[in-house]
């Protein structure tokens, strides 16, 4: 019972850290490249046209998933 909670708490923590990381990181990004003033990083962006909703809802749904992965012990 023990061993089950140990692993439990540090599977919770760990894809806490990696979910709370990557969206910090990803928020960072997207404010810099679509949030700000598009005369500013126009040259930045690798993109034409700026992501809908249902894209941005994709990719965090896949990194979230690919987080609690990589939190397995």
């Amino acid at each position: 019972m023990i061993f089950t909670t140990a692993f439990l708490i540090s599977f919770i923590a760990l894809f806490a850290i990696i979910a709370i990381r990557y969206l910090a990181v990803a928020g960072l990004f997207y404010w810099l490249l679509w949030g700000r003033d598009p005369e500013h990083v126009a040259a930045l962006r690798l993109a034409k046209g700026t992501p809908d909703g249902a894209v941005i809802r994709h990719e965090i749904l896949w990194s979230m998933v690919s987080s609690l992965i990589y939190a397995f012990p």
